[in-house]
């Protein structure tokens, strides 16, 4: 435990962790061939970041999202919803993605922010479709 900024409860660190995690596809018709997943907890702050290669032709359209984050975001407004930033190669109408609070699972959004389909995302060439991906997020 360390105290940042301050002697106050508020500033007490007392949660310290990193590991690995893998990211698999939601509605389990997406394969990988590489999935790699690190993270970092700070106190209440998660950052986690994410490489995906798709293995499979993919033929379902339903949306595109990863579960298995390794931990469960704050059930608070405002806190528990994570902020990204994207690396796409070969998807070409990925936009935005985010999770919703008290969620394990991230969802990916077009320009218009509907839900990305997993046909868009991962059909075609598969093995050329490669995601990175970092998020941050807060926990209770």
């Amino acid at each position: 435990g360390v105290y940042l900024g301050g002697s106050g409860g508020s500033n007490y660190l007392s949660d310290y962790e990193e590991g690995s995690w893998t990211p698999s596809d939601g509605g389990g018709v997406v394969s990988f061939s590489e999935a790699v997943g690190r993270y970092r907890k700070i106190g209440k702050l998660v950052v986690l970041s994410m490489f995906l290669r798709c293995n499979n032709n993919v033929t379902d359209g339903g949306d595109a999202h990863i579960v298995g984050l390794p931990f469960t975001s704050s059930n608070t407004d405002g806190a528990g919803h994570g902020g990204f930033s994207i690396g796409a190669s070969n998807v070409p109408d990925l936009n935005s993605a985010h999770m919703n609070k008290n969620s394990t699972v991230m969802y990916f959004y077009d320009n218009n922010y509907n839900n990305e389909s997993r046909t868009t995302m991962w059909d075609g060439t598969p093995t050329n479709k490669r995601l990175i991906a970092t998020l941050a997020y807060f926990v209770d």
